[in-house]
Formats: structure tokens, sequence, C-alpha cells
């Protein structure tokens, strides 16, 4: 049977809400917007279609053999890797693309600078496009692989990082629900109100669900 990651769709259309296209890049051998853009929409569409899971994982691989610097287009490649194990019938093949996957996306982590908190893909800051494409993975694997923890702690750091005031609003409340959610989960019940009220706060996209999130934890 192929591994399950019940929520990596959702989390793949929550990144996909988080992103706009048309950034500026932060390297000059960095993929085009329009490139990066392309691979994108399999990326996207994957979470309707098993069938762009493959493609996705080709064109940012692609992509990032031609920019073997670039974290960012390595991140995507490992999420798609690791997602393609999903669609894998034999276990054994299912393991080894996650293995795969999570390796690509850890060294594209350890190739994080203070150089990628400036803007990149959509106008995002780059650390911050790895460390939420990373956490949405690693939070989205079956709980034998103990990537969880490590999730929950990226989408901290991110949040916690310089480079998150330079976010977009829809990447703020993107991350910030993602955490809001994850706390909850992990029964870390102030710490997801923290969160949820920030997205209030700070007048953020999703402050609906922000409050909705409030109400359950009873505030």
């Amino acid at each position: 049977m192929p591994y399950s990651f019940p929520m990596h769709r959702k989390l793949a259309a929550a990144t996909v809400l988080a992103l706009t296209f048309g950034g500026v890049m932060y390297g000059a051998q960095a993929a085009t917007e329009a490139q990066y853009q392309a691979a994108f929409r399999h990326f996207s569409a994957a979470e309707h279609d098993n069938a762009e899971i493959k493609q996705a994982y080709q064109a940012f691989d692609s992509l990032r053999a031609a920019e073997p610097g670039d974290p960012v287009l390595l991140a995507y490649t490992g999420a798609a890797h690791a997602w393609m194990a999903t669609t894998a019938t034999d276990p054994m093949a299912s393991l080894g693309l996650v293995d795969d996957g999570v390796a690509q996306i850890e060294k594209a982590l350890a190739m994080l600078k203070p150089v990628h908190d400036a803007p990149s893909y959509g106008g995002d800051p780059a650390s911050l496009l790895v460390r939420f494409t990373a956490a949405n993975t690693f939070l989205s694997l079956p709980e034998a692989f103990h990537k969880g923890p490590r999730g929950a702690r990226l989408l901290d750091d991110a949040i916690r990082s310089p480079a998150f005031a330079k976010a977009s609003p829809a990447f703020q409340a993107n991350l910030l629900m993602r955490a809001a959610t994850q706390a909850r989960q992990s029964k870390r019940t102030e710490q997801a109100r923290q969160y949820a009220q920030a997205v209030i706060s700070n007048k953020l996209p999703q402050a609906g669900e922000a409050q909705a999130l409030l109400k359950q934890l009873g505030h």
C-alpha cells in the first residue's frame, strides 16, 4: 500500500493561496518567475489530480538541476518527490520516495543564509517559502517518520524570523493559521490562541477563520 498523506492536499491548497506571482528575485541565477509559475501550476493541480504529482516533480527537478544553488526550487522538488509516495504501489518504493524527498528538503533548509530572507518568487522571502514547504511536508508524513515535531518547529521559526514582516499578508495569514491549527492539534492551546489572534489583530486574510478557531478554543 502507498503511504497516505491525509493533510497534504489541504496544505498544497494553503500554499497556493499564500503565493502571488510577479515578485522580485533574490539572486540573478534564480529561475524566472514564469518558469517557477509553470512548475507551481503542476504542484497546485496535484491537489486534485494524482497525475500532476509526477509532472510537478519533473518540472521543479528540471529547474533545480539548472539552478542547484536555489533552495526554494530544491525544497519544492523534495516535497513533490515525497508526495509521489502516495501514488506508488510498492511499499519499498514509497519509502524510498519519502526518504529521498525528505533528504532534498533537509538539504534546502541547510542551504538557507541571511540573503535568502530577501523577496523571492511571488515576492515572499525565500527562507519562508522553504520553511513553509518543509513544514507542510513534514507534518503530512505518517508518524513513523518522526518529522511532525520538526515541522511544527519550522512553522514557529518562520513566524519568529525577521523575514516574516517582509512576507505578503496572504502568506503571513496562511503561515499563522497553519501554525495555529498545528498548535491546537498538539494541545498547545495558548500558542494556538496567540497565532489566531495575530491574524485578527493585523487584519490579515482569514481573519474570519481565526475568529472561528478562537471560539473553538473557548476564547
